[in-house]
């Protein structure tokens, strides 16, 4: 989850995307990439997380349970997050590249069944609409 809404972002810095935007805006270090950046994430926007939940409380059956993965289903690798922040902050990123750490390769959500049963699409989910809320709440 990240991004930002009604103008309050995350600014946990333990969390990928304020780091970044941190180590753009100097007001941290470098920010350190574990290898080649090539590990994949999913990132949703926090709005959209907050809209599928109130989706699913809307169409739950008292005395039921479903659950449903709500998530962008978007891959995007650490490298890329790290051009998306220069592009919409308009600002370098200091990285330093570090070495590789055993962490898995790929995360990435299937929101399949919360759009077939639920018909809530991530619409905000997009690397550049995460970074440019969470770039303007910062601000």
């Amino acid at each position: 989850m990240a991004g930002a809404a009604f103008g309050r972002g995350d600014d946990d810095r333990s969390r990928l995307v304020p780091a970044l935007l941190a180590a753009a805006a100097e007001e941290r270090g470098e920010f350190t990439v574990n290898g080649d950046g090539s590990a994949v994430r999913d990132l949703v926007h926090v709005a959209d997380l907050a809209d599928g939940v109130v989706t699913a409380l809307r169409v739950a059956d008292p005395g039921t349970w479903r659950v449903f993965t709500v998530g962008s289903g978007r891959p995007t690798s650490v490298a890329e997050l790290v051009d998306v922040v220069a592009r919409v902050t308009g600002r370098r990123v200091p990285v330093h590249h570090g070495p590789p750490v055993d962490e898995p390769s790929s995360l990435v959500a299937d929101p399949a069944r919360a759009r077939a049963e639920l018909g809530w699409p991530a619409t905000r989910s997009t690397p550049e609409r995460i970074v440019a809320d969470a770039w303007a709440a910062l601000r």
